[in-house]
C-alpha cells in the first residue's frame, strides 16, 4: 500500500517550477486562460460567437494580400504583418458584432450540451489552440523563434487542419449528445 508523505507538502511549491517552460508555451497557456475566463464569464453564446469570429476572421485575412496586391503594384509598401493585423482586427470586430443577440437570433444553434464546466473548458482549449495556430500561421516565416514543441503542436504537418476542425467536431458531438438526451 502506498503512503502519502504529508511532511513533504510544504516543500511542494518549491519543487514546482515553470522555469523550464518556454515563452511560446507560456503564451499559449496565457491565451487559454484569457479565453477560459471569457468563456466562463460570458457564457456559451459568446463562446460560439468567438469561434465563428475566429473562422471568419481567418478567411477574411487570407484574402487581404490579394486585395492589397494592387497597393503593392502602385508602389505602396505592404507590411509582412498585414495578414496578422487584418486577422486580429476582423477577429475583434466580429467577436464584438457576433457576441450580441443578433448571433443567437440568426443561427438559433442549440448549445444546451455546452452547459457544464468541463465542456466549456474543452471548447476554451480548442478555441485557444485555433487562435494560436492562426496567429502563428499569419506571422511571416522566421519573424519569431518558437520552440520545436510549439511548432510541432501548431504549425507542422496536419496540426493547423486539426486545430481548425477540432472545435467543430466537438460542437457536433455536443449537438448529437444533446439530441440523444431529448
Amino acid at each position: 500500500m502506498n503512503s502519502v508523505d504529508f511532511e513533504a507538502l510544504p516543500n511542494l511549491s518549491a519543487q514546482l517550477s515553470l522555469s523550464g517552460l518556454t515563452w511560446d508555451i507560456a503564451a499559449v497557456f496565457f491565451v487559454a486562460a484569457i479565453i477560459f475566463i471569457f468563456g466562463v464569464t460570458s457564457g456559451r453564446d459568446k463562446m460560439l460567437a468567438l469561434l465563428l469570429a475566429l473562422y471568419a476572421g481567418a478567411v477574411i485575412a487570407r484574402t487581404v494580400p490579394s486585395a492589397l496586391s494592387s497597393l503593392a503594384l502602385s508602389g505602396l509598401r505592404v507590411s509582412p504583418y498585414t495578414q496578422l493585423t487584418a486577422f486580429l482586427i476582423f477577429f475583434g470586430i466580429l467577436t464584438f458584432l457576433l457576441g450580441g443577440k443578433i448571433f443567437y437570433n440568426l443561427f438559433k444553434f442549440s448549445v444546451q450540451g455546452l452547459s457544464s464546466l468541463w465542456q466549456v473548458l474543452i471548447l476554451t482549449l480548442l478555441n485557444s489552440g485555433l487562435f494560436v495556430s492562426l496567429v502563428l500561421q499569419f506571422l511571416p516565416y522566421g519573424a519569431i523563434k518558437i520552440s520545436s514543441l510549439a511548432e510541432q503542436m501548431f504549425l507542422s504537418g496536419p496540426a493547423p487542419l486539426l486545430w481548425a476542425v477540432a472545435p467543430v467536431v466537438f460542437l457536433l458531438f455536443l449537438k448529437v449528445e444533446d439530441e440523444f438526451e431529448d
